[in-house]
């Protein structure tokens, strides 16, 4: 059980993070931390406070909305408290919220979540007489001279009775590359993002109109005037007639009808899915999708908490960073002797998955990162990179974290390791745990199939493989007396290992553990002696003309071959029959996009998915829209910005065919 004192400590320190946080935001205008980040130390809070009741506190920040208000802009009085949403951070919470509600509710109403600052606007005789901020949610901020730029928002609109509307300002992703030209050409800082810049460019006493013209209004209630009706599709409906925009016309076609439970909630899960997708193609931020139950009689039936609505909630896009806690490290043998950090978290979900030991890759990062165990850390993983920790919130230290002690002995053999860097090694070259490690290289070259690393280990504690050619002797037996194996995957993991015989050469070479010796250099390597007996007698010489092999990479070579031991590990091999063939036309194939660095944007007649393969197995690299693009792949309804912003970077503009053309 956690330290009590600890736990009161981390209480406030994050109480007073969040305050810290609020008050940049809401009165400086500014944010050190993303929108995800804050929500990460909110929801610490949340789940500490209701863990330990015995330190709730009536003025903690889980019991307000929005910020204080210090800044120079009249304060207003909200009519109705401008309340804040709850919000679900995975599809676990949104369910058990859906459920708990579902038989109290008619019909649900969903909505997209945009990213910018919550805003009111007062009509009164048609007119638009005042916008305000949420502010506190009781109190806001008058900015109607700011609002009276915004383009969409109507200012007379064919209702002549006092009429309230509320909604979300948000700047387009385009106007804040044009917005932040002109503010460093007059010397200002630019903005970091959208959702800042909003609540910039607004909550000012002299606003821009070079700026506002690239800010929008997304309409989400309707609390008081002459056409309100009995729900609130029926209200957006009416406003849709007075010209607003409502939140969903931003993004057409969006709408989910009702079926019974279990359809609701494959259909909710398919549509946030898609919208997930959909939202890097917008020009404009979303967060994810907002759940309310749509009749009025609904919605006071089951009323509110302090700061949000009992009858609707957020059900918010898993964050590409968050916070956790770094429990304890572990010291990992690796395929060439070197030992790698590797940290064991509080398991998290980031972007889709749980990640629980992320790699530091070396010791140095433990250093650069200030890293001790106990401490919360933020873990970082965008789109399919594999998931790090990027930096530690200090913050929250409470004293009782330790420092990370650096190896000594080899975690496997316990011989003393040698330190070159940052990096020690295990030199013994009979560890049992670098053997095993050469054998899942080896079988990671040659892509075989279903031999995943926990097989591995188990067949070196039955001791059934003590090198990489033992696994062409395994027997179906073998594997499938194994614990959670059996006969059909055993058929299944020798075919692929017969299969494996005849793999191209490079990956026999690249499968070899020869230190800076991977896939390019194993494919100069086959093209150059065709043969694995060829590759043995390659002289340092020879090594040095092939384009690209250093003085380095030669010797490592040259001195992997001197072992006696490797030698017979080859002539186990070429026994077996393998690597006799080098396969050219493999690597032909593999090298038709030579390294091209490709991004694809738009609807395109194959999926994504089949794209991001087509463009790796012919030798091709996947990218975003940044420096070194070469490629813009362009699909229906690619965005004019993107395809711009790509030209800028010096990328050539194709469709499908000219893609396909490429790959023939």
């Amino acid at each position: 059980m956690e330290n009590i004192e600890n736990v009161e400590l981390r209480i406030e320190k994050l109480r007073g993070l969040i305050l810290y946080h609020d008050n940049k935001y809401f009165n400086e205008q500014d944010s050190e931390i993303s929108d995800f980040e804050y929500d990460q130390l909110f929801y610490e809070l949340r789940e500490l406070e209701k863990q330990y009741p015995e330190f709730q506190d009536p003025d903690s920040p889980t019991n307000r909305v929005g910020g204080s208000i210090e800044n120079a802009l009249t304060k207003v009085q909200h009519e109705t408290p401008m309340l804040s949403l709850g919000k679900c951070k995975n599809w676990v919470e949104f369910e058990k919220w859906f459920l708990k509600i579902i038989n109290q509710v008619k019909k649900f109403v969903f909505e997209i979540k945009l990213d910018g600052l919550a805003v009111s606007l007062i009509y009164n005789q048609g007119k638009l007489i005042k916008g305000v901020t949420r502010g506190t949610g009781s109190i806001g901020e008058d900015i109607t001279t700011s609002l009276l730029m915004v383009p969409n928002i109507p200012k007379h609109i064919d209702d002549q009775g006092l009429m309230e509307v509320r909604g979300e300002i948000i700047l387009l992703k385009t106007g804040l590359e044009a917005i932040n030209k002109i503010r460093i050409q007059n010397g200002d800082k630019p903005y970091d993002n959208v959702r800042n810049s909003a609540s910039g460019i607004t909550r000012t006493k002299t606003p821009i109109k070079e700026f506002t013209q690239y800010l929008r209004f997304g309409a989400y209630m309707f609390t008081q005037g002459d056409g309100k009706t009995d729900s609130h599709s029926g209200d957006m409906e009416y406003l849709n007639k007075l010209g607003f925009t409502v939140v969903n016309d931003l993004i057409p076609g969006f709408s989910i009808k009702i079926n019974d439970v279990d359809e609701d909630l494959i259909l909710i899960k398919d549509k946030f899915n898609d919208l997930y997708e959909e939202r890097v193609n917008l020009d404009f931020d979303i967060d994810g999708i907002v759940i309310k139950a749509d009749l009025y009689s609904d919605q006071e039936k089951l009323g509110q908490k302090s700061r949000e609505p009992n009858w609707a909630t957020a059900y918010k896009f898993e964050a590409e960073r968050v916070m956790t806690q770094l429990l304890g490290l572990e010291h990992l043998l690796g395929a060439k002797g070197n030992i790698t950090p590797r940290s064991i978290l509080k398991p998290v979900r980031v972007s889709g998955s749980t990640v629980t030991k992320p790699t530091l890759h070396n010791y140095d990062i433990i250093k650069h990162l200030d890293l001790k165990i106990g401490d919360y850390v933020w873990v970082e993983r965008r789109g399919d990179v594999i998931p790090k920790i990027v930096g530690v919130v200090k913050e929250l230290r409470t004293g009782s974290e330790k420092d990370i002690i650096l190896p000594t002995n080899c975690p496997e053999c316990n011989s003393v390791l040698t330190w070159k860097k940052v990096i020690p090694r295990c030199d013994n070259k009979d560890c049992s745990g670098g053997q095993m490690f050469r054998v899942q290289n080896y079988i990671k070259a040659l892509e075989i199939k279903e031999f995943g690393s926990s097989l591995i280990e188990k067949l070196f504690d039955a001791g059934l493989v003590s090198d990489l050619t033992d696994i062409y002797n395994l027997t179906k037996e073998d594997i499938a007396d194994l614990e959670r194996m059996g006969e059909r995957l055993a058929e299944k993991i020798l075919n692929n290992v017969e299969k494996s015989k005849s793999a191209s050469l490079w990956r026999i070479i690249a499968g070899l553990t020869i230190k800076n010796v991977g896939e390019s250099s194993g494919k100069e390597l086959a093209n150059k002696y065709q043969t694995l007996e060829g590759f043995t007698k390659c002289t340092k010489e020879e090594l040095v003309s092939i384009e690209g092999f250093g003085e380095v990479v030669t010797d490592n070579i040259i001195n992997w071959l001197n072992d006696d031991r490797n030698i017979i590990l080859i002539n186990k091999l070429i026994k077996l029959g393998i690597g006799q063939n080098n396969n050219s036309e493999v690597i032909v194939s593999e090298n038709k996009l030579n390294g091209a660095k490709i991004g694809f944007t738009g609807e395109l007649s194959i999926s994504r998915k089949k794209v991001e393969e087509l463009i790796k197995q012919n030798g091709g690299v996947t990218i975003s829209i940044k420096k070194g693009i070469m490629f813009l792949l362009i699909g229906n309804g690619a965005k004019d910005h993107k395809i711009e912003h790509a030209r800028e970077l010096g990328a050539k503009i194709i469709e499908e065919d000219e893609f396909l053309k490429m790959l023939e």
